[in-house]
């Protein structure tokens, strides 16, 4: 079978499960707390479809061409870019603060990071150190990106919807450790960043970040601000916020989009939609 023809059939592997993903974790929100629209991590359910969507989410932005990316957007016309069948993927920056205006498909969840880090090594670097890697390097490296956060933000309508910073750490993070695979496209953060990083497939990505899973939003417009910063000490390091202005369908969307994804990034730092490694 053609290199092509298997990743046709992965993505769609991979679009199928998020839908199942959905069907399971959001039409049964009887297992699934919430405040507002946001789906909270208080269930075996809710915190497997966390879990499984922070990874998709991960290839998803990196399957996209840098020049493509949503995270580089600055008005909104890339918000539909490589969107899955079941939920709607939205990103903030790579620093610093965007305004944008989305439509929404009707009855589409939302899934996003308000901030985000995650490695990507080569296999050759990972499988030669996989037990330092593994249980020492990646659970480290993400602590350490999750103790520098310093502020998070969430709102929806004008409203926050947890009441500070420590409230949204305890609910929102989500540490995925397990090495996942991904596909980079050849035109990546790394490549655009100072960094050389060939595209193709890499085995061992980890992730972990503040992220947010909205059940669908009523028809109509609403205003969803999120985003967060780092700091060492009291110095702010990194910062990142986007405002979408959306627009949700009235009907009977499916979440289906269309397009490539994201472009994502290898070196240190910290961000929403933002990529890191060690440049292995």
């Amino acid at each position: 079978m053609s290199y092509l023809r298997r990743h046709m059939k992965t993505t769609l592997f991979r679009r199928n499960l998020i839908s199942s993903l959905f069907i399971a974790a959001l039409l049964s929100t009887a297992g699934c707390d919430t405040i507002g629209p946001l789906v909270l991590q208080s269930s075996d359910v809710s915190i497997d479809a966390y879990e499984a969507l922070s990874r998709e989410w991960v290839r998803w932005s990196v399957s996209t061409p840098y020049a493509d990316s949503p995270i580089n957007d600055v008005t909104g016309e890339l918000c539909g870019v490589g969107q899955p069948d079941g939920v709607w993927f939205l990103a903030a920056t790579y620093g610093g603060q965007v305004e944008r205006d989305c439509t929404i498909p009707a009855n589409t969840p939302l899934f996003f990071p308000l901030l985000n880090t995650f490695n990507v090594p080569s296999d050759a670097w990972a499988e030669a150190n996989y037990d330092y890697y593994v249980n020492t390097l990646a659970p480290n490296y993400l602590a350490d990106t999750r103790a520098k956060t310093c502020e998070l933000t969430l709102r929806i309508d004008g409203e926050d919807l947890l009441e500070d910073t420590a409230a949204l750490d305890a609910e929102l993070w989500v540490a995925v450790t397990e090495p996942f695979s991904v596909e980079l496209a050849d035109d990546n953060w790394w490549n655009n960043n100072g960094f050389t990083k060939p595209g193709g497939a890499y085995g061992y990505a980890v992730v972990g970040g503040h992220w947010a899973l909205f059940k669908p939003l009523s028809p109509g417009d609403h205003t969803l601000e999120f985003g967060g910063k780092t700091c060492n000490g009291e110095a702010v390091a990194f910062e990142t916020l986007a405002v979408y202005h959306l627009h949700v369908e009235h009907g009977h969307g499916n979440g289906h989009g269309h397009g490539h994804g994201n472009g994502h990034g290898n070196g240190h730092g910290h961000g929403n939609g933002h990529g890191h490694g060690h440049g292995h």
